[in-house]
């Protein structure tokens, strides 16, 4: 289980960090980068729930991987907006 919800973490880290180089299509990177893993998490655990196993961990694998690629994906596209007006506010000032 703990390593299910590592592997999410860690796809949610790689889309916030590409995110915050290309802000203006998070969604669609968060979902690029996320979306394999979770189609693949999605079918494994309907394949092994078939066979009468839980097996929680795909699942978690599967929706998390989403969940957390779209929120660190949104949060680093916000800042690194935030950022550059900040930054394109002060060159104007000075």
């Amino acid at each position: 289980m703990v390593v299910a919800i590592a592997i999410a973490c860690a796809l949610g880290i790689v889309s916030g960090l590409l995110a915050a180089m290309a802000s203006g299509h998070w969604i669609y990177i968060a979902l690029v980068a996320s979306g394999p893993t979770a189609l693949l998490g999605l079918a494994m655990y309907f394949a092994l729930a078939e066979a009468g196993g839980r097996y929680g961990a795909w699942l978690i694998v599967g929706i998390g991987s989403i969940a957390f690629s779209l929120a660190a994906a949104a949060l680093t596209s916000r800042m690194a907006k935030r950022f550059a007006s900040h930054t394109k506010a002060e060159e104007e000032r000075t």
